[in-house]
């Protein structure tokens, strides 16, 4: 393998490493705001 290809391999590895971050920054998100919601159900008991 070529000394470029490896690194075009690399920049891919990074950007999907960098997608499934964010993909789990969202997941993280969403889990708070579920939580939130739940409490805000309790509080009010609908």
């Amino acid at each position: 393998m070529k000394k470029l290809e490896i690194i075009k391999k690399f920049q891919y590895l990074k950007s999907d490493i960098y997608r499934i971050n964010e993909q789990f920054q969202n997941i993280k998100k969403f889990g708070k705001m579920s939580q939130l919601i739940l409490q805000f159900m309790e509080y009010n008991k609908l």
